[in-house]
């Protein structure tokens, strides 16, 4: 009896690699195509409140910090 030699997978059954890849960028594209994207001013909005956000959590850090350090060196020292 004779093996039968496994050469690959069955194009019909199982696609590619590069089927696979460009499937994915299809549908990534379309996916992409109903995103509702802000306009510029939205854009500008967010990114100032993030800022000041920012800006407001890392002072209150730091005078947390600051009253750590003053607290435990008053209780060690």
């Amino acid at each position: 009896m004779a093996k039968e030699q496994v050469t690959g997978r069955n194009k019909q059954t199982a696609p590619g690699v590069r089927e696979r890849a460009e499937k994915f960028l299809r549908e990534t594209k379309a996916e992409l195509g109903k995103v509702v994207w802000p306009d510029r001013q939205k854009t500008a909005t967010y990114t100032a409140v993030v800022i000041v956000m920012v800006a407001i959590l890392a002072v209150l850090i730091w005078v947390l910090d600051l009253l750590f350090i003053k607290g435990i060196g008053f209780i060690i020292g």
